[in-house]
């Protein structure tokens, strides 16, 4: 949750990082695939890099995406030269292409990567290629990338990757491939396995995968949706999944009338709503998903949040885990690839504001932190206190690795609560009130994050 990274491709020849800084209205280019490859002499003549295929990743400072030249599932790859990692440092403000320094100038010869994680506790970089379905490592101290093949079991042929994978907290990689009915894994220590207690296959997309995900502000949970909607939750406290159901709603235009096909996927930071953007429909619409009941509900046709989407060219939507803290979620929407090639629009929405406009809410929430005298903080919220009213907060001081998601209640017939003492032993803290995505939003203003010094 915080400032927005958008990679963007024009499908065929290049692709670029964009930036929007949490709370401005400004989408500004920080720099493109071949600028940053030229830059250090590691460009070939009628070379391409048709898409940033993967999610920016952010890791100490940088923001990682890598390229995907080539999209079929045919021999054409071997025409191209292979995927690029880069690095924009936000310290810096400059792309860096990593992989002019590995042999060849590419992470791999001939692949393209679909799907980027990264695992923090030992500062790794892992990608999913396309149309072989192998898996790269990129040791990001070593500046390295090693090819770890694919799971034994495949036959020799052509495979999609799922565009969502993800590190566990034992450093277990998991990810889908087509041809597979079971989620796939990849353990540093024991190698290629499969999850045979966790089936996404279906017989009316024999080549099921994993198109979207997102996961929780502590880390903990994984949501996944496969591209008919199926959603799971993966638990990494305990290594299991949990099928949560499917979103229905009407039609996408080439499957059922009740499938959504979705690649716009976020979660709210409570874990108990999930907000949905369908693509290539007669009509793409905003759907909530509710993650407790399994439950659909249809809160807007796009054209009716903003005309320019209702237009029929309009049938792809992005964005996931897209939250900048106060409540909002940012999304791109576009065209096909030849014909109904668009414009790019990006876009901002705050379902909390959604919500209440439609009556599903009472009314709008917002929340703030203010210091008090002696080294004190209270939570405070506006409007009706006949509820309580659950509240999460990001908490940052120097004892902390990473930081730390609390949740507070207001309790009914109070306008605010004090934070415990006990979490004011190490100074300076700092307090930040976040966003839901449910029921409430935080103040976009300070004092919105609080810093309590001795």
């Amino acid at each position: 949750m915080g400032d927005i990274y958008v990679a963007g491709s024009d499908h065929r020849t290049n692709s670029a990082l964009y930036f929007l800084k949490n709370g401005d209205d400004t989408l500004t280019y920080v720099g493109d695939a071949r600028a940053a490859s030229e830059e250090v002499a590691n460009w070939q003549p009628a070379e391409t890099a048709e898409k940033f295929h993967v999610r920016p990743t952010f890791f100490r400072g940088r923001v990682y995406v890598a390229t995907s030249d080539y999209s079929r599932a045919d021999g054409g790859y071997l025409k191209r030269r292979g995927f690029h990692w880069y690095a924009y440092d936000e310290g810096n403000r400059q792309l860096v292409d990593l992989s002019s320094v590995e042999p060849g100038g590419v992470g791999g010869a001939h692949a393209s990567i679909f799907a980027l994680a990264v695992d923090a506790k030992n500062g790794l970089l892992y990608g999913h290629d396309s149309p072989r379905g192998h898996l790269y490592r990129y040791d990001i101290e070593k500046g390295k990338t090693t090819n770890l093949g694919r799971p034994s079991s495949l036959p020799e042929g052509f495979y999609m990757p799922g565009r969502y994978i993800w590190v566990n907290r034992d450093g277990r990689v998991y990810f889908t491939i087509s041809k597979c009915e079971y989620v796939q894994y990849y353990d540093p220590h024991t190698g290629f396995g499969e999850r045979k207690d966790v089936s996404i296959s279906d017989q009316r997309y024999p080549n099921n995968v994993f198109r979207t995900g997102t996961r929780s502000l502590d880390g903990r949970y994984v949501w996944v949706a496969d591209r008919e909607a199926h959603i799971w939750r993966y638990d990494d406290a305990t290594d299991k999944f949990a099928y949560l159901g499917q979103a229905v709603g009407e039609g996408a235009r080439n499957n059922s009338k009740t499938t959504l096909k979705i690649r716009c996927f976020n979660v709210s930071a409570d874990g108990k709503k999930l907000y949905l953007i369908n693509d290539d429909a007669q009509e793409c619409c905003l759907w909530e998903y509710d993650l407790i009941s399994q439950k659909t509900q249809k809160l807007c046709a796009l054209g009716e949040f903003d005309e320019r989407l209702g237009a029929k060219e309009y049938i792809n939507h992005c964005g996931n885990d897209t939250w900048d803290g106060v409540g909002n979620f940012y999304f791109c929407s576009f065209g096909g690839d030849t014909s109904e090639s668009t414009d790019l629009i990006f876009s901002r929405l705050n379902p909390v504001r959604m919500k209440v406009s439609l009556g599903i809410l009472p009314e709008y929430v917002e929340v703030s932190a203010k210091p008090l005298i002696g080294g004190r903080c209270i939570i405070e919220r506006t409007g009706s206190t006949k509820r309580a009213q659950d509240v999460i907060i990001k908490e940052v001081h120097s004892e902390l690795a990473q930081p730390r998601f609390c949740t507070f209640t207001i309790p009914a017939g109070e306008q605010s609560v004090e934070i415990p003492q006990m979490l004011m032993g190490v100074q300076p803290v700092t307090f930040t009130v976040m966003g839901n995505g449910n029921d409430y939003c935080a103040a976009r203003a300070n004092p919105c994050e609080v810093k309590i010094d001795d």
